[in-house]
Formats: C-alpha cells, structure tokens, sequence
C-alpha cells in the first residue's frame, strides 16, 4: 500500500510538473533596448529573445510577441545553446516595435524570459526626392500659390504608374525664406492627387512651412490606398478654391511612397 501511494505521489509530481504555463518576459528589457534604439534616432529592425535554465530538449517551440499595432505573431525557435532557447524576430514597415511577448513553457521552469538585443538601423534622412529600394519618387518642382498673385493653385498632371497598393506617404515643400524674409504666410502647404481610371485619392497636406531660416520641410503625411493603378499626379495648393490673402507660395518638389508590408 506504502509503495502504491508512493507512486501515485510521484505520478502525480510528474504531471504538475508537466502542465504548461504561460510566461512573458521581462518588461525592463524591452523598454530598455527598444527605448535607446528609439531615443537615438534608430529604426528597431530585429529583436532577439532568450529563455534560460530550461531543460534540456524542452524548450518553447515559439514565442508569441504582440506588435504595436495589436498584429500578434508565433516565432519558432532559432537555436539551442545549452539551457538556453533562442528567438530571433524580424521587424517590417508595419512591425516597429513589439509591446509583449509570452510562451508556454512546462510549470516548474524558473528562469528567465527576456529580450537579450536589437538590431537597430539608422533612419534614412527625411527626404521626399530621395531614392532608396523599393521607393517610388515623383519630381514635381512646381511653384503653387494664390492666382490673384499670379500663382498657380495647382500644377499640371504628371503622367505616372503607381501599381495598386497600400503607401506611406512623404511631400516636399520648398521656399527660400532667406531671400525674402519678413513675409508672415500661414498656409504654405499642398498636398497631392492621384488619378487613376476611374475616381481620385487625395493624400492628406503637408504641414505648413516655417519662417525663415527654414527654407524646406520634408514630412511623413500618412497612407493612401490604391485600389488600382495610378495613372497621374497632380499637386495642389492646400487654399486652392479658397481666398488667398498673401501669396501664400511654395514649391511642391517631391512625393515619395514607401509600401507598406503586410
């Protein structure tokens, strides 16, 4: 009877032992490592995971980490090294930085769950004629502005062909506010619309450009969707059809868009 009870004792250590349980990792080291990626100017790129003291051939076969845009992604494990399992993450347009991660991992586990590192990339100059891979950069170089000045409220339409698709947009304002300073305009701002065979898709407008010493401004101005291909691009003066009680000019040079990964 002794003997039976003993096992059943053990028997039943052995499956406590062997149900999961859900574990996530350390939250310091990921404000730590992603912040001063962040905090320097940096593009987080690649994220790598470690869970140590783990028994051998029992570790996670992947890791659950939640992005900041709620996207959720199971990530197998990469390596073993001894008693520690390792997770390597890869980032995307829409995958900068991940906000949690968890794995379930047998009961008795008590080490440690923690982002180990980052890869972090140096972000590209802002820059709306700058080429770089997978970029698509229009040239507009077009003076707009209120047309009781003289002006033109909007440019001509530049042929284009902008396959369907999801994109981050960039605008470039360009205005030598050294050469004429003192001039207080409020509303130096365009923004950008692409035709396509059958209907229009306005981006949003640039902000409004600076006085001087500040003669250009490059800003991210948010997505569009294509639902087809884009065949022209106009731009347009932010007060075009409006009143103008200043010339209100500036250059349109540059439109720039970056797809966005799924």
């Amino acid at each position: 009877m002794a003997a039976a009870l003993l096992a059943l004792v053990a028997f039943g250590a052995t499956t406590a032992s062997a149900v999961p349980t859900t574990i996530s990792a350390k939250q310091s080291t990921l404000d730590e490592h992603q912040n001063a990626c962040i905090n320097a100017g940096g593009t987080l790129t690649g994220w790598h995971f470690i869970i140590n003291q783990v028994r051998v051939g029992s570790p996670p076969a992947n890791i659950s980490v939640t992005w900041s845009n709620g996207d959720v992604e199971l990530v197998p494990l990469s390596k073993t090294s001894g008693p520690v399992g390792h997770y390597d993450v890869t980032g995307s347009a829409t995958h900068t930085r991940i906000t949690s991660a968890t794995a379930s991992i047998y009961s008795s586990w008590s080490g440690q769950f923690n982002l180990s590192s980052v890869e972090c990339g140096i972000a590209p100059e802002l820059d709306a004629c700058a080429e770089r891979e997978g970029r698509t950069v229009i040239e507009i170089n077009a003076l707009l502005g209120g047309a009781f000045f003289g002006l033109n409220e909007q440019s001509s339409v530049i042929p284009v062909s902008i396959a369907a698709g999801t994109y981050t947009v960039t605008l470039g304002s360009f205005d030598n506010h050294v050469l004429h300073p003192g001039q207080p305009q409020s509303f130096e701002q365009w923004y950008a619309v692409f035709t396509t065979a059958t209907t229009s898709v306005e981006t949003d407008e640039i902000s409004d450009l600076p006085p001087e010493p500040v003669v250009s401004l490059n800003e991210v101005v948010g997505e569009i969707t294509l639902t087809e291909t884009a065949t022209g691009l106009q731009a347009i003066h932010f007060l075009a059809g409006m009143q103008f009680l200043t010339p209100e000019s500036i250059m349109a040079t540059c439109v720039a868009l970056d797809p966005v990964l799924d």
